[in-house]
């Protein structure tokens, strides 16, 4: 499977998301990636003109999906 496109976003605490399916992938600055299940793609296109989105993704993301942390291609609960 190919890499997720990421978006870059001007954030405080994320640098770029991407969707596909239903998984949203966030790029947190410090290098941390997130995948986060089930989250539809209204949400993602909310996110993405939100005026703060680490503040969307904090309230409307992670408040209700579960995050699996990504490093090197493996998954860790989170």
């Amino acid at each position: 499977m190919s890499a997720i496109a990421m978006t870059p976003v001007t954030s405080a605490n994320v640098e770029a998301i991407g969707w596909r399916g239903d998984v949203l992938h966030v790029k947190y600055k410090g290098g941390r990636t997130y995948m986060y299940q089930g989250v539809p793609e209204s949400l993602y296109k909310r996110a993405l003109a939100s005026e703060s989105v680490g503040s969307f993704i904090h309230h409307n993301v992670k408040a209700h999906y579960e995050g699996l942390r990504i490093d090197h291609g493996v998954a860790h609960s989170g």
